[in-house]
C-alpha cells in the first residue's frame, strides 16, 4: 500500500517535466541586405529605359529627377514609383522627360528593415529635327531672311 501512495506524489512531478519549454527551436535567419545595380539601356528625346538587377529585395521604388536635385531614401519613398513585383530583373520605362537634360535615376530596395539605394546618371537626347526645314505642300519652307544679301536662305546644299 505504500507503493500506491507514492505514485500520486510522482504525478505532479511528471506533469511539470513534460510541460517544460521546447528549447530545440532553430533561431530565425536574419534578413539579408538588399542590393541593386542600375543599367541605363536606352535614352531618347523624352524617355529613358533602364534595367535594375536586384538581390534579396522585397520592395523596389524608383525616382528619376534632374541631376541638379538630390534624393534621399525618404524622398524616394514618398515621391517615387513603387514596382508592383520586385523580381531579380526589373525593366523601367521612364517617360515625360525634357530633351537635352541631365537626369539621375534613384532606386531604393528594401528587405525587412534593411534598405539599399543605388543611382545612375544619364542625359536625354536633343531634338535635332526641331530646327529642320519643313516641307509644306511639297515646297520647302525657308529658314529666314539673310539681312546682308536681302535673300532668303535655306539649309539645303545642292
Amino acid at each position: 500500500m505504500k507503493t500506491i501512495r507514492m505514485i500520486p506524489l510522482f504525478l505532479p512531478l511528471l506533469a511539470v517535466v513534460s510541460c517544460s519549454k521546447d528549447t530545440d527551436k532553430t533561431p530565425e535567419e536574419p534578413a539579408q541586405e538588399p542590393f541593386a545595380a542600375i543599367s541605363i539601356t536606352e535614352t531618347g528625346i523624352d524617355f529613358a529605359k533602364a534595367t535594375v538587377e536586384t538581390e534579396n529585395t522585397a520592395e523596389l521604388t524608383w525616382l528619376c529627377i534632374p541631376a541638379s536635385e538630390k534624393a534621399d531614401a525618404e524622398r524616394i519613398k514618398t515621391e517615387g514609383n513603387k514596382v508592383a513585383e520586385a523580381s531579380d530583373t526589373v525593366m523601367l520605362d521612364i517617360t515625360g522627360l525634357t530633351q537635352n537634360t541631365d537626369y539621375t535615376l534613384y532606386v531604393l530596395t528594401v528587405n525587412a528593415d534593411l534598405q539599399f539605394m543605388a543611382s545612375a546618371s544619364f542625359k536625354t537626347e536633343e531634338d535635332v529635327m526641331a530646327d529642320a526645314l519643313i516641307l509644306t505642300d511639297g515646297f520647302m519652307a525657308y529658314d529666314g531672311l539673310d539681312e546682308a544679301s536681302g535673300m532668303y536662305r535655306t539649309n539645303i546644299m545642292l
